[in-house]
């Protein structure tokens, strides 16, 4: 952690949609346990000091962390899964804030507060995940629907791209498929076409926004790194210095060393 000295007021917060529990403790040790709604969360911490802030990292965290640091507070996020080994007594909103509290305390590692450029290039990405995910769907139910016709086509985007028009045109032609059928595949296909064309538009945007990352330049210098994948590093080390070093990022996107213990 860092000094405290710096910080005028310390505080657990529990967030949700409608209502936030808030455990806050000033530097002399006074303790207040308050539910604020929504539109009178920010009142709170208005007019304050710098605080230290600690909260669970979730859906709406983001824009409650950039808000809260547009005041001037330091906001702390915490993974859910490193916040729950402090839970003590009944679960509910008042021992969440103070677990939350004591988890920040206690060196869990934290999740970046993202700015609004980092946020908007997430977006897009999350995006294109979904497209593509799609897309591939898409294409693999329609190369299933061609098999119960005797046509057979490969398995990558290339080989569909390809073969596709002429299956269709073989199914057109042959007397035994009703019409409808193949004007409904010739639909299906053009949804997949626009689909394709979609990730490659997301594509240029996503380096486009990317650009504007201040990493993005050394990212593409590392080997085997291209457009894409140097956007999703903008993401991921959008703010380094929660990581002590190398292993911890390596453990954070999941390349971790295979466990050999006997257990």
């Amino acid at each position: 952690m860092d000094n405290h000295t710096q910080y005028l007021g310390f505080a657990g917060v529990d967030l949700a949609k409608k209502v936030m529990q808030i455990h806050f403790v000033t530097e002399d040790g006074e303790i207040t346990d308050k539910s604020a709604k929504r539109a009178e969360f920010l009142d709170f911490f208005r007019n304050r000091g710098k605080c230290l802030i600690g909260m669970e990292a979730c859906g709406s965290s983001q824009d409650w962390a950039r808000k809260l640091e547009a005041m001037g507070h330091e906001v702390h996020l915490l993974p859910p899964k490193a916040v729950k080994p402090f839970v003590s007594g009944q679960k509910n909103d008042h021992n969440d804030a103070i677990r939350i509290y004591k988890a920040m305390f206690n060196g869990v590692r934290r999740v970046p507060v993202k700015s609004t450029e980092i946020r908007d290039l997430q977006t897009l990405r999350r995006i294109r995940s979904q497209v593509t995910k799609d897309k591939v769907k898409e294409i693999n139910h329609v190369r299933g629907l061609l098999a119960e016709y005797g046509i057979v086509m490969g398995k990558s985007l290339n080989a569909f791209n390809k073969d596709i028009s002429s299956a269709l045109e073989i199914l057109t032609e042959r007397g035994d498929v009703s019409p409808l059928v193949a004007e409904e595949l010739r639909t299906t296909v053009q949804a997949i076409k626009a689909k394709i064309e979609r990730q490659k538009k997301l594509d240029q945007e996503i380096e486009q926004l990317a650009r504007g990352c201040k990493n993005y330049e050394n990212f593409l210098k590392t080997p085997g790194v291209g457009p894409f994948t140097a956007a999703m590093l903008c993401v991921l080390l959008c703010d380094p210095s929660i990581f002590a070093n190398g292993r911890q990022f390596a453990a954070y996107i999941g390349l971790a060393p295979r466990s050999r213990g006997s257990g």
